[in-house]
Order: C-alpha cells, then structure tokens, then sequence
C-alpha cells in the first residue's frame, strides 16, 4: 500500500510539474499576451480584439449609460496608454466603441472571422515571429518595443503611436486579409529598430521622411531576399499605386522643391504634408510623400556608400544621412 502511493505521489508530481511548463490557455474574452523573446520579454503582442468583440456582443442590450463605464473600465482604462495615444482623449474612444462596437457590430463580426477564424489567428502569430527573426537576420539587430491588436477607429492600418509602442487596427478597410497586414510587418518592425537605435531627437519634417522612407527602403529589402518575394516593388512598400509612383516621378522637381523649402520645419501641419496619406500636394500625386522622399534619401546614400550601407542609418543623425545622401545637390 506505501509502495502505490509512493506510486501516485511521483504521478502527481509529473503531472504538476509538466502542467507548469506549458502556458496558461486563455478564452476568448481574455487578452493575450505573448513575448517574442522568453528571456526578457522585449517584444510583447498584446491583443485585445477579442476581448473588445466578446464584450460588444455581451452588451449590445445593456443601457448606455452602463455599457460606456463597462466599456471604460474593461477596455479603456486597462490599455490607456495605446488609446491615448491613439485615440486623444477618453471621449473619442467612447464614441468609437458605441459606433464600431455597438452599431455596426455585425460587419465586425464578420471582419473578424478575416483574421481569428479557423487557424488564421496562428499563422498571422507565426508570420509575425517569422518576421521578426527574419529581420534580425536582415538588420543585426532585435525590435523592442510592444504591439496591440485591436479594433479601433479605422484611420491607419498599422502604425506606431511612438516609444517603441505600435498596434495593429484590423478595423482598418484595407486590412481585409492576412497579407494586407503581414506585408507591412518589416516597415513597422524597422520603426521599433530605428526608434531604439537611433538618437537624433530633432522632431522636423526630415526626420519624417526619414524615418518612413527608411522603413519602406527595409520593408523592400526585406520582401526581396528573405521574404522570397522578388517581384515586390518600390510601389507595393510605398503603398502607391504604380500610376501614382510614375506620377511623383514626373513631378519629382515640384516635390523636391517643396522638400527643400520645409524639410527643417517642426510644424505639425507641414509634417502632415510628407506624412499623411489623406495630404496630397498635388491632386494627381499621392499622399504620404515623404516615404518616396526618404525612400530616395536612403537609396542615393546606398549607391554612394556601398550596398550594405543602409545600416548606417540606425545611428546616423538626420541631417548628416540628407547631406552624405546629395540628394539636395541635384
């Protein structure tokens, strides 16, 4: 009789001990949280879509009144840091909740099924570790930094809200598949390189076009060589059309012109002018054309310097990259 516990004590102890080595499975309703590095942590994906789904179908019947403070407490005041800072103020999160969550709840239902139904979940998981080691292979070195997943007010696809902070808005129209988001792992990966190595803390228009254009420049490289992807152009890591690619190039002295005029300006408006999609400086050119400008930066920096040159840039000041570059000499 000893001898059979003796026997289940050492089962026991087996079973506990292989439970702990395994991770916690989490519900629907949970967030998740998944490090990229288990030694320490410096890369976090924090995905709260779920959870947003799960409690805007709970309450779609709830009084108002009640259902803001669920909403409030449940997911605002948990991530406040990533809807501050995208979103502005509590206010404007309210009323995205009650628009996306509550009044088209049905098309964000059937959105979602794009991305977490069946094993989609897994392999836009397994894409983006893929990615990441991809691009420390690429670069040399690790993003840091955090990423959410959520539903949000659908004004950008991917982006970062700075500090090494990104998130993923699946509510976004263009993100209707999982390649729409895995395509732009690279560029926005390379912010989170670019933001932890880099110390030119000049906040100006340059820095913009910089920043962006180097981003596309890795996005590109990346999709080239380790992605497989030879046939993926300027045009698809620019996010343009290629009518619109030739386009900026016709008009490329206009643009450098107006480059040339700005690019030290520390105006948020002006910075909108190279950075936004929706800002177009001629109604025939398209958006977002500091990413062409500082696409072109960092290419004629390569050809001058050599073809693994481009990791300069991760500790090169802006001003230094635009005049090594020549770019303002033609």
């Amino acid at each position: 009789m000893i001898k059979e516990k003796y026997i289940l004590l050492l089962l026991l102890i087996v079973i506990v001990l292989g439970c702990a080595n395994k991770p916690a499975k989490k519900t629907i309703s949970d967030e998740t949280v998944i490090a990229a590095d288990n030694k320490d942590h410096d890369l976090q994906i924090i995905d709260i879509s779920q959870k947003q789904l799960a409690l805007y179908n709970e309450h779609l019947n709830t009084d108002s009144a009640e259902r803001k403070q669920i909403f409030r407490d449940s997911l605002y005041y948990p991530y406040k840091k990533i809807w501050d800072r995208y979103l502005g103020k509590i206010e404007t999160f309210d009323a995205v909740a009650e628009h996306y969550g509550i009044r088209i709840i049905d098309e964000l239902n059937e959105k979602n099924k794009l991305f977490y139904s069946g094993s989609k979940n897994e392999t836009l998981l397994d894409a983006f570790f893929e990615v990441r080691e991809g691009m420390i292979e690429l670069t040399g070195h690790s993003p840091k930094g955090e990423w959410y997943l959520f539903y949000g007010p659908s004004v950008a696809n991917l982006g970062s809200v700075g500090e090494g902070v990104m998130f993923v808005d699946f509510g976004f129209p263009g993100n209707n598949n999982l390649p729409s988001v895995i395509n732009w792992f690279p560029h926005e990966l390379n912010h989170q390189i670019f933001g932890n190595l880099n110390k030119d803390t000049a906040n100006h228009a340059l820095e913009v076009c910089i920043n962006e254009g180097f981003a596309v420049y890795v996005n590109k490289l990346y999709w080239n060589t380790i992605g497989g992807k030879k046939d993926y152009s300027i045009a698809m890591s620019l996010e343009y059309s290629e009518e619109e690619l030739v386009a900026a190039e016709q008009e490329w002295n206009f643009i450098l012109s107006y480059f040339k005029e700005n690019y030290l300006a520390d105006d948020q408006n002006i910075k909108n002018s190279f950075e936004s999609r929706r800002s177009k400086l001629k109604e025939d050119l398209p958006g977002a054309i500091g990413y062409l400008i500082g696409y072109k930066i960092v290419e004629d920096y390569v050809r001058i310097y050599g073809p693994d040159s481009w990791k300069d840039i991760y500790t090169l000041g802006f001003e230094e990259l635009l005049e090594k570059s020549e770019l303002l000499k033609f």
